[in-house]
């Protein structure tokens, strides 16, 4: 799996880019497999306004369809804490999703005890 931290018209510091793969680095023990990159974009909102200006956004490009989450806060490490928890919940939901469609939703049957076959006697 292959994770790419990146920052837009900023540079990332070296804690930050590990903090960032060790919370995106979850996610792909929940995929297991089905995951094939995250890409983690950081920036700065310069608006005075704003006052959650650090933001985070990941994109994790699946097997399947390409899940999204962004977030916001005054700090880039809460930033990253909080858009890994939408992620990780949006990627159990997508998982779950995958397994029940798997299974057709349908319980999975109880074991059914074996008997010996009765012997037929030969027709005269």
């Amino acid at each position: 799996m292959q994770i790419i931290v990146k920052g837009r018209h900023m540079d990332v510091a070296p804690r930050v880019r590990e903090y960032a793969e060790e919370k995106i680095g979850r996610i792909a023990k929940i995929l297991n497999g089905v995951l094939m990159s995250a890409e983690v974009e950081l920036y700065v909102e310069k608006n005075p306004s704003i006052a959650d200006g650090q933001v985070a956004e990941v994109t994790v490009y699946t097997k399947g369809p390409v899940i999204r989450a962004k977030e916001a806060s005054s700090d880039m490490y809460a930033a990253i804490d909080l858009v890994s928890e939408k992620l990780e919940t949006q990627v159990r939901r997508y998982k779950t999703k995958m397994v029940d469609r798997h299974t057709k939703g349908a319980p999975l049957p109880e074991a059914v005890p074996l008997t010996p076959r009765s012997r037929r006697s030969p027709r005269s």
